[in-house]
């Protein structure tokens, strides 16, 4: 909650700004004014101002991601390089924002993350005879919350630094296999810091480079496993950590 409090001080310090981006370039343009040609009587003023700063943000983007969760106990070898890869993945989303001052905004963040790894285990039957089988983990773990959105506008206007804060909802699921099926999912609260920076390269279009942090913790899991379903609760020491570091590439459309 104290990164929700300094995302409404930054949103009041940025909306009650006295000199803004915008206002340095108009007060440019203002003493940079020249007389017209035309100067017919007495001559006319032709003032070369920007039309406004862009209200509205549309985005998508996607890049690499990597989960912050350790890798569980125990876990040594081969089953330790297996989850050490399933860290990583690659994440995609979309994001718009509605600007009601130059440098503060509201909008909508989708983040979704997908890893996949697989191992061929073995399994001993009352027998004692191995049965081969595999192991499996198909991680999808999908973001969605209304942001508060900060920007920085160069005096150039060629570039956007932005910041995003988000408290929103993410959604757990993992289609894996331990010999046989078993489908794991789960839902929490989630929080969002971003990053990063837009770079116009036409009046409406700019090409986005940045990053953001999704934390999250699951204390409910609900399994799926030979026709049965159970609910797992965890204690606090043992939640099943999903935050990530994504890093995100990608178009936006300014206007």
């Amino acid at each position: 909650m104290k990164i929700l409090l300094i995302c409404f001080v930054l949103a009041g310090f940025c909306s009650t700004a006295p000199l803004s981006a915008q206002n340095t370039r108009q007060k440019s343009a203002v003493r940079n004014a020249t007389p017209s040609r035309d100067t017919g009587r007495g001559g006319s003023i032709v003032v070369n101002m920007s039309a406004g700063y862009p209200r509205f943000r549309l985005g998508i983007w996607a890049g690499p991601a990597y989960t912050l969760a350790g890798i569980p106990e125990g876990a040594s070898g081969e089953l330790r390089a297996y989850y050490k890869d399933l860290k990583s993945g690659w994440s995609f989303g979309a994001d718009a924002a509605w600007f009601f001052r130059e440098q503060t905004g509201i909008g909508l963040i989708y983040s979704r993350f997908r890893s996949r790894n697989e191992l061929d285990i073995a399994a001993e039957d009352a027998n004692g005879n191995l049965i081969p089988g595999k192991m499996r983990d198909d991680v999808t773990v999908n973001f969605i919350g209304p942001s508060l959105n900060l920007r920085t506008i160069s005096l150039n206007e060629r570039i956007h630094y932005n910041m995003d804060f988000s408290l929103g909802y993410m959604s757990y699921r993992n289609d894996g296999m331990v010999m046989d099926p078993i489908l794991i999912t789960s839902g929490t609260a989630g929080l969002l810091w971003g990053l990063g920076a837009d770079f116009r390269v036409g009046n409406y279009l700019a090409v986005s480079l940045g990053g953001q942090l999704i934390l999250g913790s699951l204390k409910r899991l609900k399994i799926k496993a030979d026709g049965d379903e159970q609910i797992i609760e965890l204690d606090d020491k043992n939640r099943e950590g999903i935050s990530r570091a994504e890093l995100k590439l990608g178009l936006r459309l300014l206007r």
